[in-house]
């Protein structure tokens, strides 16, 4: 009998001591416990909040949206069974909307997978929850495939439809309400567009990657000019890819090929280029999404493929690489 209560003491013991242990493993290794895991994983969007105080990133491979402070701490974690894979990003000052792609089954044909396929705009509220949706199917929706898109300010949406080489207008009940653009490579037309904004004097510029320019078109789709032609040389862009813009109407553009950010001023004229900086020659970036933050005024680029972010201040110059978020 002794023997068996010792053996029973020492049961409990060890018990006691796997409980002790496992409780400071949660709290010490980042994704246990609840805490989110603060690496970066081919993060690819970004959008920051009006009032400027926090910036939302789309973590791609994690499926998942990281809100973050103005010292990139973390605020909250986003997740949700609908959100699979976002392309766009807008921050309202009362929400966070994603345009976002997801598939309900799995196809080996084209035709197939526009069956499963849901094109949508997801409204979550500044605490993560989802407040409504507006799904269209691949095969019969307006919208072919998840990209950027501009929030105006009377609810409607411009999304940027790379599939159909076009600009899909969408009105703020979530109906289609037209097109803007048609596919070409001749001025006006669209290859592979991928971002939309409005200036500063409310015409549409879109980002017309393939084509390697930046595009001008009035409020009601009619073509006005090429405002930036296909380059590599300073104030020219070489296959762009997202867009910004400062209070002062200052156009900010990453560019895939250059592995630069161009900036030009309300009339097109560039002002300065801004590169990361590169251990050597051979570190390849791949800069996707760009947004730009006052009070102070700094610039945040996404390197999609080094999974980390590039802070610049006002004058352009490289501040700091951040390479997970912060905890406070």
């Amino acid at each position: 009998m002794p023997k068996e209560i010792a053996s029973g003491s020492e049961k409990a013991a060890l018990r006691a001591l796997f409980s002790f242990l496992l409780a400071v493993l949660l709290l010490l290794v980042p994704g246990c416990g609840g805490r989110p895991d603060p690496e970066f994983h081919r993060p690819n969007v970004i959008a920051g909040s009006p009032d400027n105080s926090f910036l939302v990133v789309n973590d791609a491979h994690a499926k998942r949206l990281l809100v973050l402070d103005r010292s990139f701490r973390l605020i909250r974690e986003i997740t949700h069974p609908f959100l699979d894979s976002a392309w766009g990003i807008a921050v309202t000052d009362k929400e966070i909307i994603v345009c976002n792609f997801r598939s309900l089954g799995i196809g080996r044909t084209r035709e197939e997978k526009d069956a499963f396929s849901i094109i949508e705009l997801l409204f979550f509220d500044y605490d993560g929850g989802l407040k409504k949706s507006f799904p269209w199917p691949g095969r019969k929706g307006p919208v072919k495939s998840a990209g950027a898109f501009f929030a105006d300010t009377d609810g409607s949406f411009l999304v940027v439809d790379s599939r159909q080489n076009c600009l899909v207008k969408i009105a703020s009940d979530g109906k289609p309400a037209g097109f803007i653009a048609t596919y070409g490579v001749e001025p006006g037309k669209l290859f592979y567009p991928n971002d939309v904004r409005k200036t500063i004097d409310g015409k549409i510029l879109v980002v017309d990657e393939y084509n390697s320019r930046l595009q001008l078109f009035e409020p009601d789709g009619r073509f006005i000019r090429v405002a930036v032609e296909r380059g590599e040389e300073p104030g020219k862009v070489g296959f762009p890819q997202s867009a910004a813009q400062d209070s002062q109407g200052n156009i900010y553009c990453t560019e895939l090929s250059t592995m630069r950010v161009s900036v030009f001023d309300p009339q097109f004229r560039l002002i300065r280029e801004m590169f990361p900086p590169r251990a050597d020659e051979k570190e390849l970036f791949q800069l996707f999404g760009i947004c730009v933050l006052a009070s102070p005024t700094e610039t945040i680029v996404v390197d999609s493929l080094g999974s980390k972010l590039f802070v610049f201040d006002e004058q352009g110059k490289y501040k700091e690489t951040i390479d997970k978020c912060r905890f406070p």
